[in-house]
């Protein structure tokens, strides 16, 4: 079978394919070959080996055609979005923490269970949308000649028993008996999940997922502790598609895929053709994918995965669910990353109403007559002249029509953005719902947008201990991960404010200053000329998260600064995201 045939088979395929699903948004497969002759799906991070393919054309082109349709399906159903994914992370781990009985689940554990129902749900879409008895029929003989090729491989060894109960759901649900001997073990699972009915339904999917998790959470867990053995020396991360996966017995992950990757990018297009396929010690090692961070659609893989918004997965859920979806996914493991991504992606969801602004003027539209009542200025006496020699009032004298218009102000200079946020033990930790939230997310929503028009940011992170100030600094920049590092970091100790720092770097800036506290601060008299010095340069603006309305005014040193600059007492918690942002608002605009 040659190389070049496959090429041009897979090619028009793909065109025949998308025609058929109204030209999807996905980019077209980029196809390299190893020296083991097969294929592999550089940008899908798929493959498959040609031996592997039935020989005859019109198998190979139904082999070939459902295969790509199910990877098509991902991204235009099933998963469809990283969010979905997020959800249904949220779902699996839901399952397997009742089943286990503990809150700590293997992550593993929850990509096997995300990949199987995606692609149940995938699969089971595609039948559906079958217009025709003969399609149908290719979708069972597809499975067919994969369940014959398991049953040539495995026969001394373990069946994949995941895949197998895929396989005899999907034949439940459809009505069709598959000619292979199913296990008697997993009968009773794919039982129940033969009973749920309506896979196509979006507002399903979390409650599916959950159940079908738990009805398989004995298999999940055993080909965990498979995969665990196999690949002890490998760190890998995200969500591996299950489907196919166990096409022959020499289909696992390729070792080292990333470096090889890179070493690819560096020889180019003219280096010599990498073979894809060989382990660590040289043996050859087919694989079918590595490193996979699961379908997205084509706008979010033109994107690093750090840049996907999950902003729903964040407004729902804490900190520590939302840190498993994206060790789940791949994006991250580590905390501080994990805390800049859930506030960066709610700041996402916060809207900022844009109001239009326009200088007014007035501008000559057309001539009409003068009259004697009308002021002598008014008079366009070159006009008159020269339509007549002689001006009578009110016949062949006239003067300019003027309409009133908008015209689009003199662009003026911002001002830059001083952020100074309380860090201290009476803030709260990271969590939802504390003062430290409420201040971060205002603070991420403001910097954003201070830097959107054109402003650099500067950010202070205070606490204190011993009546003296301890804090962090970011000096001004449009670095935002300098920004996000400095806000997110937390000291819990006592809360004294730094007003000399605030002072300093004022001073090098016109700027508008906003204070982010619980105004329980212990050295308030000791810094308030700094801060007053501050104030008279600058726009100073100190929101007091307090615990009761009388709390920061009972402060004498409060009551002194609100001379020099604005201070807002806020009850309630989730009104100071609010005041923050119209703040900002209305020096920016």
């Amino acid at each position: 079978m040659e190389t070049l045939n496959i090429n041009s088979e897979i090619k028009n395929i793909w065109k025949n394919l998308r025609k058929k699903w109204y030209y999807p948004m996905i980019p077209e497969p980029v196809i390299t070959y190893g020296e083991v002759r097969r294929v592999f799906i550089e940008n899908y991070k798929i493959g498959f080996n040609i031996a592997d393919l039935p020989s005859d054309y019109e198998n190979r082109q139904i082999f070939m055609e459902n295969f790509f349709e199910h990877e098509i399906c991902h991204y235009i159903f099933c998963p469809g979005t990283m969010e979905t994914v997020g959800e249904l992370i949220l779902s699996a781990r839901k399952a397997l923490q009742k089943y286990h009985n503990s809150d700590e689940i293997d992550v593993k554990e929850i990509n096997l269970a995300v990949n199987f129902f995606t692609d149940l749900v995938a699969e089971n879409f595609r039948y559906e949308k079958a217009k025709s008895k003969q399609e149908r029929t290719r979708h069972f003989f597809y499975h067919e000649l994969k369940l014959q090729k398991i049953q040539n491989e495995y026969v001394n060894k373990g069946v994949p028993k995941i895949y197998l109960i895929l396989i005899q759901t999907l034949g439940n649900l459809w009505n069709y008996k598959f000619k292979f001997s199913f296990p008697e073990e997993i009968k009773e699972a794919c039982d129940l999940l033969g009973e749920m009915k309506n896979f196509s339904r979006r507002n399903l999917w979390t409650t599916y997922c959950y159940h079908t998790t738990y009805y398989i959470a004995k298999f999940l867990e055993e080909e965990a502790s498979k995969k665990e053995v196999k690949n002890k020396e490998e760190n890998k991360k995200g969500i591996i598609q299950l489907f196919l996966k166990e096409l022959s017995s020499k289909i696992g992950k390729a070792n080292g895929a990333k470096e090889k990757e890179k070493e690819n990018e560096k020889k180019g297009k003219g280096g010599k053709n990498e073979d894809k396929t060989k382990g660590k010690e040289g043996q050859t090692e087919n694989f079918e994918i590595y490193d996979y961070y699961f379908y997205r659609s084509l706008e979010e893989l033109q994107q690093k995965k750090d840049n996907t918004s999950l902003q729903k997965i964040a407004e729902k859920n804490d900190i520590k669910e939302y840190k498993e979806v994206l060790k789940a996914i791949g994006i991250t493991t580590e905390d501080s990353e994990a805390i800049k991504k859930w506030y960066r992606d709610q700041a996402y969801g916060i809207e900022i109403e844009h109001i239009e602004k326009y200088d007014k003027t007035e501008y000559a539209i057309s001539p009409t007559k003068w009259r004697l009542e009308d002021p002598i200025s008014e008079m366009d006496l070159i006009y008159s002249l020269s339509l007549s020699n002689y001006l009578i009032p009110g016949l062949t004298t006239f003067k300019r029509q003027y309409e009133e218009g908008k015209i689009t102000p003199k662009e003026k200079k911002v001002p830059d953005l001083l952020i100074v946020i309380d860090s201290s033990y009476s803030m709260g930790e990271h969590i939802r719902g504390t003062k430290t939230f409420f201040a971060c997310l205002a603070a991420f929503k403001a910097y954003r947008y201070a830097i959107d028009k054109g402003a650099k940011v500067a950010v202070i992170n205070f606490s204190g201990k011993d009546n003296k100030p301890l804090f962090i600094q970011q000096d001004w920049t449009d670095d935002v991960e300098k920004i996000e590092n400095t806000l997110i970091y937390h000291y819990g100790l006592y809360t004294c404010i730094p007003g000399k720092a605030i002072k300093e770097i004022s001073e090098r800036k016109n700027s508008l200053i906003i204070v982010l506290t619980d105004a329980q601060i212990q050295n308030f008299w000791n810094e308030i000329e700094y801060l007053k010095d501050a104030a008279k340069k600058n726009f100073l603006v100190i929101m007091c998260n307090a615990y009761n309305k009388g709390q920061a005014k009972e402060n004498p040193a409060v009551e002194e600064l609100q001379k020099f600059g604005k201070i807002y007492f806020i009850t309630k918690a989730d009104d100071l995201i609010g005041l923050t942002i119209e703040t900002t608002k209305s020096v920016y605009e």
